[in-house]
Parts: C-alpha cells; sequence; structure tokens
C-alpha cells in the first residue's frame, strides 16, 4: 500500500559518519526530515543546532519554507528531538520566521522546552515567533491563520512563559542542553 500524499516524507540526504575518515560534516551532528502536512510543512530536526550546524539549519529551513510556499502553506518547525538547540540558532529560526512571514509564508516553532519559552521571555525576536508544544497545535494555528479566523487574526498565540535575569547562568555559553530542555539549563 502507497503511503497517503498527504503524509509524503522527504527526508534529508544523509552521509556517512564522515568524522571517523576525517574532516567532521555538520550534515552528521544535524538531521532534517521534512514531511507534508496538507498545505503545511513540518521539519523535523534531531541532533545538534549550534554554531558547527547553523549552516545546515539555515538551509534546511529555507528549503522547507521553499516547500511550503509551493503549496501554498505554512512551515513549522519540530525541535522536540533535538539534544542541543543554541541560542544563536534560534535566535536566526525567529529572524528567518519573519522574512519567510513577510514573503507569505507563516512559521511556527514546536518545542516542550522551558529554556526556549524563558529565552521568548528576553528575546524580543524570539518572543515574536509563535511556539507551541505540538505539531497539531501548531497545524491548526496555520489553518485558522489561513482560513482567515477571527480567532487567529491580530493575535498571537498564548504561551506560559518565565522570565530569567540571565540566559547564560545554565553553564551553556549559547544555549542550552539536553533533550527537551529536561536537563540542567
Amino acid at each position: 500500500m502507497a503511503p497517503h500524499p498527504e503524509f509524503e516524507i522527504t527526508p534529508s540526504p544523509r552521509r556517512e559518519i564522515s568524522s571517523l575518515c576525517g574532516k567532521p560534516d555538520p550534515k552528521d551532528r544535524l538531521v532534517c526530515c521534512r514531511r507534508r502536512r496538507g498545505r503545511s510543512v513540518v521539519l523535523s530536526v534531531r541532533g545538534e543546532a549550534d554554531a558547527f550546524t547553523l549552516p545546515v539549519w539555515r538551509l534546511e529551513i529555507a528549503e522547507a519554507a521553499e516547500d511550503a510556499r509551493a503549496k501554498g502553506g505554512g512551515l513549522i518547525v519540530d525541535t522536540t528531538r533535538l539534544n542541543f538547540l543554541s541560542w544563536r540558532s534560534l535566535a536566526t529560526l525567529a529572524e528567518d520566521a519573519e522574512r519567510f512571514g513577510r514573503e507569505g509564508v507563516p512559521m511556527c516553532l514546536v518545542s516542550t522546552s522551558s529554556t526556549v519559552f524563558r529565552l521568548a521571555g528576553v528575546d524580543p525576536r524570539v518572543a515574536r515567533l509563535p511556539i507551541h508544544s505540538t505539531v497539531v497545535s501548531a497545524l491548526t494555528r496555520l489553518e485558522l491563520g489561513r482560513r482567515g479566523s477571527p480567532a487567529q487574526r491580530g493575535t498571537r498565540h498564548q504561551q506560559t512563559r518565565t522570565a530569567v535575569a540571565d540566559p547564560s547562568t545554565s553553564g551553556h555559553e549559547d544555549g542550552f542542553s539536553s533533550a527537551n530542555g529536561r536537563g540542567s539549563g
């Protein structure tokens, strides 16, 4: 039985672990998979989104946004399987979301990390990024926004955020560590 076209999966090319053979490759540390859900595209990422993998992170987001634009939908970046998300990668995502939003591709972040919500409380760029705890809630927001639902026009998804005085107190210079932010940090 062929997969339903709505649930088509487009994985990024996976390379052999080049670090065993010499020069490390960022694609070994950040793995991305694109799935289509109706008109929207879900980009699920695993591994580490840090300074080393930032070029791959940005390229994958740009390609997924172009896929979403071609389908007339939005982009959801699912980070629930990341082991590490640096503040710089998160800020870059927020900046890209604004740019793609102006170009007609709304973007949402899916994260269960309390650290991401705390960073959104102190960084105005991240604060403007719609953050959801599940892909389903992000899909719902995008679909309602596409339909022009009164509940979605001119309002943001409400999130519970706890402000922190200094996000660098986690012991990690540019981000947070541990899957889903549940470890130290």
